[in-house]
């Protein structure tokens, strides 16, 4: 679901002192990059460094987000005028684990992280000298540990809307997607807007929607567009399927549970979308959810049965995805029974029946 920077509790400024542009520049750039990948909100440096903000500033460009960058900043100043609690990370320091409770119960906190030697006045100042244990090392290790302990681990879970570039999880190699639309809030909406493949990443990637998400929702697109490749059928309105296929889990930006259909239905019909989409995102779960079963998980009680073929289709290729790789629909009618929903399975057994024998294919021969 979305989380964004600004969501984080306590919200962090970080105060790097002891830079050296000509020595330091690049550990302040990975203190830098690495406050914004944790949550950050922004970092000052006290020592003037265009060259180095400029790096910076393009990181956020290439890569989304709000993350503010200055340098030349007075450090004795910044301390004395924070709105808020000031945590020095230092070797010296108290151990983490008996005041990390605390600091997260303030309002605001300046993380404020040495290079070689740092005044004595900053230890007197800092409301908490905090130390990640009594040995030498990184101070970008230090403030990775401070980070991912304050906010629980949750850098995993960021979004960066505006991004141009977004890395998707892969088990080997690397895959990184390029956006060129505008951000979201800028995009023309027209009526009955289908948008396009660089369109719908951009709603993803700016609604919050998981890198791993995404990653799922290009392999259910892909799968799509074989199918559209090889099948004779003129039912299908392929371009409808691929950004159906991509767009279903948009639902994920707000929640993972059960709802995210319903969810993802409302997020689409909010930004004006083509109402099709908007019934695919809703009707995609499992082989479709009936009346009587939605009343029971929750949902608002209603019929969420696919009834288009691109809605059937989406519901379909979506089952024969685990996480983005392809596998036969045993996978996830094994699942269904698992867990009791016996029900289920059966129903996506005849939809892949259906299909197959609509389309004259065989699924399983894409795999």
């Amino acid at each position: 679901m979305r989380m964004l920077p600004e969501d984080l509790h306590p919200p962090v400024w970080v105060l790097r002192m002891g830079h050296r542009p000509e020595r330091d520049k690049r550990v302040t750039t990975h203190v830098a990059l690495l406050s914004r990948a944790f949550g950050a909100r922004g970092i000052d440096i006290d020592r003037r460094d265009e060259k180095l903000e400029g790096g910076i500033r393009s990181v956020v460009e290439r890569f989304g987000g709000d993350f503010t960058v200055r340098s030349g900043v007075n450090p004795r100043k910044a301390i004395k005028g924070f709105d808020g609690k000031i945590v020095h990370l230092t070797m010296y320091g108290e151990p983490l684990k008996w005041r990390i409770d605390e600091i997260r119960e303030n309002e605001r906190i300046l993380v404020v992280v040495g290079a070689e030697k740092v005044p004595g006045w900053v230890y007197k100042e800092a409301d908490y000298n905090i130390s990640i244990t009594q040995q030498p090392h990184s101070e970008v290790s230090s403030l990775g540990v401070f980070l991912h302990h304050l906010y629980d681990g949750k850098e995993d879970e960021l979004s960066f809307p505006g991004a141009k570039e977004v890395i998707l999880p892969e088990g080997s190699g690397k895959r990184v997607i390029q956006i060129s639309s505008p951000p979201l809030k800028n995009l023309e909406k027209r009526r009955g807007w289908l948008p396009t493949m660089d369109e719908a990443l951009r709603i993803l990637v700016d609604l919050g929607v998981p890198p791993q998400v995404i990653r799922h929702t290009i392999a259910v697109h892909d799968f799509a567009r074989e199918i559209c490749d090889r099948c004779e059928s003129s039912e299908i309105n392929c371009d409808l399927l691929l950004m159906g296929a991509l767009l279903h889990d948009v639902g994920r930006a707000k929640t993972h549970g059960i709802e995210h259909g319903i969810k993802g239905a409302e997020l689409l019909k909010k930004i004006g979308v083509d109402e099709r989409l908007q019934r695919i995102a809703e009707r995609h779960l499992g082989a479709g959810i009936k009346k009587e079963e939605a009343k029971r998980l929750g949902l608002p009680p209603q019929d969420y049965i696919p009834e288009s073929i691109e809605e059937k289709l989406v519901a379909h290729l979506d089952n024969m995805i685990d996480d983005f790789r392809r596998v036969p629909l045993s996978h996830f009618v094994n699942r269904m029974e698992k867990i009791g929903l016996i029900d289920v399975g059966e129903r996506a057994l005849k939809l892949q029946e259906e299909l197959e024998r609509r389309l004259k294919v065989k699924f399983d021969d894409f795999l």
